[in-house]
């Protein structure tokens, strides 16, 4: 595969002009992708984020970088493939200059990105345009082809472009087409407008036509990487591959283009080219050219099919499907409530469980089964003071079980509602866009969801309270179940319904009663699970030679690269929004301090709880063995739900009890676009060795874990600064840092005028309302009540909390930091808890957060 990159034209001045003879006619015999956009300017970011799913914090032209995070190049390599950058004009191979000139062309590092990864940026891996080889069976898996200055339409026009294509991209396209090898031509960015850029795909089983979807760099590297098994990574992790122009789904009509003649493709030799014939294995095939096919290949039918591989059943078993579901209620109070189907479940299948609780604050502290599997709580919804609660929680690709069992902090009524479904996604299977609430009236209304894609499986269920009466699902295409009613003193009902959706419509879940109750309700999408990989067409014995825009049949498999779940968003981050699905932020960035450090510290001195508050999710445990990675993940979404882009953990050094959950917290924020470091607290007795032992742990350990904190390329390192802080101290941590880590170390006496300075500063005060550090950050605490002292040393008081939340976001500093997110000990949390709860189950503090 080869893809070639040019510069600085929007699509509207490629397309239709006279100046582009030859890409007009490239775009009107193959496949025109004519909503094709880059994502942002100038040019610099758009190749890192073709090359990494990233623009790796880099927004301008700046020059040298160098990067050891996962691209492109990195996944090739380390999947044994061979991967070249050849850059025209370039002096040397090898060269890591930021510009150059050779063969009277000028050469730009800022275009090359292969350059800026060291993985990538040796000889072998960054040649000149002068090693393209004749022979194109001797090109590495996959190459990127930069064009000079000139030639690539930077400094000079586009004729000057399209002639230069004409006479090296042509070539190519040609032997692709039958060589089972593929062509992708793209530009960086459309030079300052609305960044629809010219995309063309060109090759083997290509279909020739206009493809109208919104495609971004992203698309194409998810692309790349599918046809050899590579996961998606950054900004491509969640999205699914370019399939359509590859015959998966019939294509448009190519529409004329106005173009001169297009330059005829030459006849390809007529010797037939010996194909591998396709395995079930995943082995490669042994030829220098990509074999791009689904993993693992179906074994070949002795006839070829005579056309294009026909669409398949895009999801597995006609999309996701209800297998069994059992309910359960009860007439007496309990801490727990249990259900078990009427058969083992599949593995593989989704569990889904929806709850309806009376309680004041007695919310579900988790949820069981008899497989040990991993339950998550997706939605929870009451409102303060009315002794109401509904939940839902799942399991996603599950283990076979049989029971399931829900567990409170103390007796209460419940009932359940719990199933079983099929062609779901098996990881990050919730679509990120939920509805819910919880009010009193005669109509509980979960409110309307609109889903980002087709497809999606929706479950709503209603939550009575106080009532028994019969509750009536009249949300329109739910197949609802039977209704679940607990009696006691304190009586409970719940109606539940699912759907697949065969539309992106608004949708809600709703039910109706006859007297007013308090209630909760609530709908979740869930994403339907990828499409079958196509079974690859036959090769057939000997390609028939033509001089034709219409490529012949291939005698290799048709590359259908395998597409994967539809992306799920997040919440907006604010104020700054970072590159979609990576952890390489661009400041401002909001983080919030956390503790691992329960459920340990729940006794301290004696004393529990050592806290004067009472958590949401209970006095709970973040330990592994005890379902501490369900609660990380509700953490995750609680801290999302405030548009907290990244937590700061703290680290008590190696081996730690603190050390031992880091690697827990990176897992919980896999698929959630949430970010991870350290605030590094043990006391320095060793000086830099010390320091240097543990950068290097960290490094080794955390540092290259996606879900680790980047800024400007480093991963960002919190330090706690002890009350000898000096000068003589940053100066010990730069030495020991030497450039390794982003420091950001917090603020003492005069550390404005150290002489050796770190990358940041930032201020840890808990008892301090809000803190300005200008020109590094603004840190705000809710308050400060610690559990041994008998009165607050910082007063809780919202209305203050909402108006320094508008002054940190004003201030616009580097580091927008939250004093704490769950230090319950000093009582600074803003984790949701009985004393501030509210209706959006994340409490006042959060909803001040999100704004």
């Amino acid at each position: 595969m080869v893809i070639g990159i040019m510069e600085n034209h929007g699509y509207s001045e490629i397309i239709a002009s006279s100046s582009a003879p030859y890409e007009n006619a490239l775009a009107q015999q193959n496949a025109l992708m004519t909503q094709s956009y880059a994502i942002g300017h100038p040019s610099e970011p758009n190749y890192h984020e073709l090359w990494s799913g990233s623009n790796q914090g880099v927004t301008d032209d700046s020059c040298p970088h160098t990067f050891t995070t996962p691209s492109l190049g990195q996944q090739l390599i380390s999947a044994g493939r061979s991967v070249v950058t050849y850059s025209e004009s370039m002096p040397s191979d090898g060269f890591l200059g930021c510009t150059g000139s050779a063969n009277g062309g000028n050469y730009a590092r800022k275009h090359n990105p292969g350059a800026d990864w060291v993985v990538s940026q040796d000889a072998a891996h960054n040649k000149t345009y002068n090693a393209w080889p004749s022979d194109f069976t001797t090109l590495p898996t996959v190459a990127l082809v930069v064009p000079n200055l000139c030639n690539d339409m930077h400094d000079c026009s586009i004729g000057t472009g399209d002639a230069w294509l004409a006479a090296h991209w042509q070539p190519y396209v040609a032997w692709a087409k039958t060589h089972n090898s593929l062509a992708i031509l793209t530009f960086d960015e459309d030079g300052g407008g609305s960044n629809q850029i010219y995309t063309v795909f060109a090759g083997a089983g290509v279909t020739p036509g206009q493809y109208s979807e919104h495609i971004t760099h992203y698309n194409v590297l998810r692309t790349v990487e599918s046809f050899y098994g590579l996961p998606g990574i950054a900004g491509a992790a969640t999205l699914s591959p370019i399939t359509d122009v590859f015959g998966v789904v019939t294509p448009p009509s190519p529409s004329p283009s106005p173009t001169p003649t297009p330059t005829p493709t030459p006849t390809p030799t007529p010797t037939p080219i010996p194909t591998p014939t396709p395995t079930p294995t995943p082995t490669p095939t042994p030829t220098p050219t990509p074999t791009p096919t689904p993993t693992p290949t179906p074994t070949p039918t002795p006839t070829p099919p005579p056309t294009p591989t026909p669409t398949p059943d895009p999801y597995p078993g006609g999309g996701p499907a209800l297998v069994q579901a059992v309910g359960a209620n009860e007439a007496v109070n309990s801490t727990t409530l249990s259900a078990s189907f009427a058969a083992p479940t599949t593995a593989g299948d989704l569990l889904a469980l929806e709850a309806s609780v009376y309680g004041k604050s007695n919310q579900i502290n988790q949820v069981t089964d008899s497989a040990g599997n991993t339950w998550v709580r997706g939605q929870g919804f009451f409102q303060h003071g009315h002794y109401s609660d509904g939940e839902l929680w799942y399991a996603a690709n599950a283990k076979s079980a049989t029971t399931v069992t829900l567990t409170l902090r103390v007796a209460a009524t419940v009932a359940v509602q719990i199933e079983e479904f099929s062609g779901v996604a098996t990881s990050n299977p919730v679509v990120d866009v939920l509805a819910g609430a919880s009010d009193k009236s005669t109509l509980a209304d979960s409110g309307m969801v609109t889903p980002t894609v087709a497809n999606n499986l929706a479950i709503g269920w209603a939550a009575g309270h106080g009532s028994t009466q019969t509750m009536t699902p009249n949300a329109a295409g739910y197949t609802n179940f039977a209704q679940q009613t607990s009696t006691s003193s304190t009586p409970v009902t719940l109606v539940t319904g699912y759907q697949l959706l065969s539309s992106t419509s608004a949708q809600h879940f709703s039910a109706s009663f006859g007297k007013g109750m308090y209630w909760a309700g609530g709908v979740t999408l869930f994403r339907a699970a990828r499409p079958k990989p196509l079974p690859s067409p036959s090769p057939t014995p000997t390609p028939t030679p033509t001089s034709t825009s219409t490529p012949t049949p291939t005698p290799t498999p048709t590359p259908t690269p395998t597409p994967t779940p539809t992306p799920s968003p997040s919440p907006s981050p604010s104020p700054s929004p970072s590159p979609s699905g990576s952890c390489y932020l661009v400041p401002p960035i909001r983080a919030a301090f956390y503790y691992p450090w329960y459920p340990e510290n729940w006794t301290e001195n004696g004393i529990y709880p050592a806290t004067h508050y009472n958590p949401g999710p209970g006095f709970y445990s973040l330990d592994s063995s005890s379902g501490g990675l369900a609660i990380e993940r509700s953490h995750i979404a609680a801290m999302q739900y405030g548009r907290i882009q990244a937590g700061i953990a703290s680290w008590w050094g190696q081996g730690s009890r603190t050390d031992i959950r880091i690697a827990d917290l990176l897992a919980a924020a896999n698929g959630t676009q949430f970010c991870w470091t350290l605030y590094y607290e043990p006391a320095i007795t060793g000086g830099s060795a010390q320091i240097a032992s543990d950068l290097a742990y960290i490094q080794s350990h955390y540092a290259t874990n996606p879900n680790f904190l980047h800024v400007n390329g480093k991963p960002v390192l919190f330090v706690y600064s002890r009350a000898v802080a000096s000068c003589t101290d940053t100066a010990t941590w730069n030495a020991a840092n030497d450039g390794r880590f982003y420091l950001n170390l917090q603020v003492f006496g005069g550390y404005t005028g150290c002489a050796s300075q770190p990358d940041n500063w930032h201020q840890y005060g808990p008892a301090v309302a809000a803190d300005h550090q200008s020109g590094h950050s603004y840190s705000i605490s809710p308050g400060f009540y610690k559990y041994s002292e008998a009165s607050p040393r910082l007063a809780r008081d919202i209305a203050r909390w909402q108006q320094n939340v508008a002054a940190m976001v004003a201030s616009n500093e580097p580091w927008q930091l939250i004093t704490t997110f769950n230090e319950w000990l000093e009582g600074t949390s803003v984790e949701n808890a009985v004393e501030w709860q509210s209706a959006s189950g994340q409490g006042t503090y959060l909803d001040a957060l999100r704004g």
